[in-house]
């Protein structure tokens, strides 16, 4: 196999697996799987929250909780080099009595063969 055929192989293979990951995110914060984001959050994770506050990993652990059902489309996803990868979706959810949409934008990193790790998330609502 080139290597051509070997990094196209592989870079399938990631966009694939972190395509399925934005549903599997929208499904964790649906069911308040914590563990689930242990997991996923790099330690220096950061989030921009829709309303604009920031938060940290820690903090944002302790506000995961059961929530309302999420719809999940992705945009786009880049594969930047072996180690960086960021993903475009839009989730819709109920708020307020009403569907609301929040667009996404998420940083992922990886060291070696390590799983990916989420670093960054950038979250606003869309109108």
């Amino acid at each position: 196999m080139s290597l051509d055929r070997e990094g196209k192989r592989i870079l399938d293979s990631d966009s694939g697996y972190l395509r399925a990951l934005a549903a599997t995110i929208a499904s964790a914060e649906t069911t308040g799987d914590v563990k689930f984001f242990e997991d996923l959050l790099h330690e220096r994770f950061v989030m921009r929250r829709a309303n604009g506050n920031f938060t940290d990993r820690r903090d944002f652990l302790s506000k995961v909780s059961r929530s309302a059902e999420r719809q999940v489309r992705v945009n786009s996803i880049a594969i930047l080099g072996k180690h960086r990868a960021t993903m475009d979706y839009v989730v819709t959810m109920p708020v307020e009595g009403a569907v609301a949409n929040f667009q996404n934008f998420l940083l992922f990193v990886r060291e070696a063969t390590e799983p990916w790790k989420l670093l960054c998330w950038a979250n606003e609502r869309s109108e």
